[in-house]
């Protein structure tokens, strides 16, 4: 820290502080029920149902739908996530969901 107390550029824990200081203040303007205490985006449920509306019109006539599990963080209710996830499996047809390692690689061949 410099003599008024801002961070240098060569300190980067004084970036880091600031990286923290402003996911505090957006962690503020979510509600409660949805904050986690990781850098994850929290579940929004108006999401979960557009998303929910959108596979269904996409994929109608599909047999089986599979899909990522949404991320669950510690600190995270998970009274939330199930919610999450029944708002955005409502009305599927036969559907998994794998929980990811963060390391796959997906390719698509058209």
């Amino acid at each position: 820290l410099d003599p008024k107390g801002k961070a240098s550029a060569a300190d980067p824990k004084g970036k880091q502080k600031k990286a923290e200081q402003e996911r505090a203040a957006s962690a503020s303007q979510t509600p409660k029920e949805f904050r986690t205490q990781s850098d994850a985006m929290p579940l929004n449920l108006d999401t979960a149902q557009k998303l929910n509306s959108l596979i269904l019109s996409q994929c109608s006539e599909s047999d089986l739908l599979l899909f990522n599990l949404p991320k669950y963080c510690r600190g995270q209710d998970p009274d939330v996530l199930l919610e999450y996830i029944t708002i955005l499996t409502k009305d599927f047809p036969s559907f998994c969901m794998i929980k990811d390692s963060g390391r796959e690689v997906t390719t698509s061949y058209f």
